[in-house]
């Protein structure tokens, strides 16, 4: 299958390739050695990765110059990811003709695009390894210090690429079933040029990532503890990278930051049977409790809220607050009065008294 997809030496392929990659040619391919192209121009990505980096090593520039070099790694490695998922569906569709059916469960954890990756990274450190060791300025302690790490690094990228020939070989007598993984979204990414803020490329990409993200925090906190409660705070409820979710249906408890309950109106046919939608009171965010809370009590939403501490000493003088009518009370102040009044099941206009009770007025 090595010759098959023009896979076969790549090792002395790719050091010609990097010999003539370094005298700077005007195009990458025009070596006349037979190569898979996607695997070359793989190879290609990590020579310019290679150099890139080097470039984001250096202590000379301002940091304006590093961050334009970092967006070029940035998209470097998207180029990189995609290729690699483009060999292996290339290397896929040739399995499937030649075994289109194989018996066995058993996968392998790298794939081979990943393998041939590895093996132009090995080669570049080999090319790098091997200039050292024919530097003039180095005494011959350093010198053979690295023809020694040349012979490993060459042992290394032989034993990859015999590691691929094997792997191929089990896929195409069946040993192995070989399985792909599409990253993120199940195509090609976009490139960043198209990936516009607001944008479908964009929206599409956030919610998938926004999922994914979800997802592995659910499963860890309910492998941890299935009884536990995965409690999601957001202060928008309604984004579009976030409405009509999985993570909307799976949350335990979701709250809504901005406190108003016209968001919680929005997203409530959006949850789960069992997710609790909880609403917020804090200064920042404006609500007037008074209002809020009988309004959330009604809707069965759950009330929270939480204060700065104050500067003498941090405590909240509860006993102050409680003391006087909501209605003279502002900000946290009055937040605080609606909730302690509301998990009594007393009314706004109900009176703390000295027993520590509410009591409502007499009519």
């Amino acid at each position: 299958m090595l010759t098959t997809l023009n896979l076969t030496m790549l090792e002395g392929v790719f050091d010609r390739y990097l010999a003539f990659w370094h005298t700077e040619p005007k195009t990458y391919d025009s070596l006349a050695v037979a190569i898979n192209p996607i695997a070359l121009e793989l190879a290609y990505r990590n020579f310019l990765l290679w150099h890139e980096e080097d470039k984001a090593r250096r202590t000379d520039v301002d940091d304006s110059a590093i961050a334009i070099v970092k967006r070029a790694i940035d998209k470097l490695n998207q180029q990189r990811n995609d290729l690699i998922e483009k060999l292996d569906e290339l290397i896929l569709s040739e399995v499937i003709r030649v075994t289109p059916d194989p018996t066995t469960d058993s996968i392998n954890s790298e794939t081979p695009g990943s393998i041939v990756d590895r093996i132009s990274i090995m080669s570049l450190k080999v090319y790098h390894m091997d200039e050292d060791s024919r530097r003039d300025d180095i005494d011959k302690e350093h010198r053979e210090r690295s023809l020694h790490r040349l012979a490993v690094l060459r042992l290394q990228r032989y034993d990859l690429y015999t590691a691929l020939g094997q792997l191929l070989g089990e896929y195409q007598s069946g040993r192995k079933r070989m399985k792909l993984y599409k990253q993120l979204k199940g195509e090609e990414f976009h490139g960043e040029e198209k990936m516009v803020r607001g944008s479908a490329p964009f929206r599409a990409y956030g919610r998938k990532a926004i999922d994914r993200c979800w997802k592995a925090i659910r499963k860890a906190a309910k492998d941890a503890n299935p009884n536990c409660i995965v409690w999601l705070t957001s202060n928008q409820l309604n984004h579009p990278l976030v409405i009509n979710s999985d993570m909307y249906k799976e949350a335990d408890w979701i709250l809504n930051e901005c406190g108003d309950m016209k968001r919680i109106e929005t997203v409530k046919a959006m949850i789960g049977p069992h997710t609790r939608l909880i609403t917020c009171l804090a200064d920042w965010n404006g609500q007037d409790a008074m209002q809020l809370v009988p309004e959330a009590l009604a809707a069965g939403v759950g009330l929270y809220g939480f204060t700065a501490p104050r500067n003498d000493g941090g405590l909240v003088p509860l006993d102050k607050i409680l003391s006087r009518p909501v209605a003279e009370l502002t900000g946290d102040d009055r937040n605080i009065a609606m909730l302690a009044r509301a998990f009594h099941g007393a009314s706004a206009n109900s009176v703390h008294t000295d027993k520590g009770e509410f009591a409502e007025p007499v009519k």
